[in-house]
């Protein structure tokens, strides 16, 4: 399986940062990995982001909004996704 349809078919969704770290672990060259990661479109990365973060969001409908606010922004960066995209994805949801 090549490098791009293994970062697409990954179940577990992450952002550029997280996946970019899993393939030099597994002894990708970091130059390589960045090549590869740049056919991921930064529309794909938002929509993903997007749609993790609206399941993620029923847990936090009870806590005040400042609280999910944070909660899903830590969320969000765990899984590698860039700051940007996080903040667009909270207006959204939140």
């Amino acid at each position: 399986m090549g490098l791009g349809k293994w970062i697409k078919e990954k179940s577990n969704p992450r952002g550029r940062t997280v996946l970019k770290q899993e393939l030099v672990e597994k002894g990708v060259d970091p130059e390589t990995a960045e090549q590869v990661l740049a056919e991921v479109k930064t529309d794909d990365e938002a929509r993903l982001a997007l749609q993790i973060a609206r399941k993620r969001v029923k847990q936090y409908r009870r806590l005040p909004i400042q609280v999910a606010k944070r909660r899903l922004h830590g969320f969000l960066a765990r899984r590698g996704f860039e700051s940007e995209a996080i903040m667009q994805v909270i207006e959204k949801v939140l």
